[in-house]
């Protein structure tokens, strides 16, 4: 086999590693973990449809479903989920120091 051959069957090699990789690890709809702080904890939230977006304590967070709340003090919050078309959600959520809670909604 000629160095070019070789050299050109190993850019393809490399090639589909990156494909693979790239496509398994995105499966997780955009959603990047970050490990919570020892004092704090974290809200993974995802809804079906996607798209909806998220209030804490009825403020707007300007964040869509799915993604995350971080750096929250431990205790219980109000999670209001809105999405055109569909009734808003309300969830509470229990926050623990060091822990992530995930919360995935269907709308309704």
């Amino acid at each position: 086999m000629k160095y070019h051959e070789k050299f050109a069957m190993l850019r393809l090699f490399i090639f589909t590693v990156c494909l693979f990789w790239s496509v398994f690890f995105s499966c997780r709809e955009g959603i990047i973990e970050f490990p919570a702080k020892e004092n704090t904890g974290t809200i993974y939230i995802a809804s079906n449809p996607a798209g909806a977006y998220i209030y804490l304590e009825g403020i707007a967070t300007g964040k869509i479903t799915p993604d995350s709340l971080t750096d929250l003090i431990p205790g219980n919050y109000q999670v209001l989920l809105k999405l055109t078309g569909y009734k808003d959600t309300t969830i509470m959520a229990n926050i623990e120091a060091g822990k992530s809670s995930y919360i995935v909604v269907v709308m309704k």
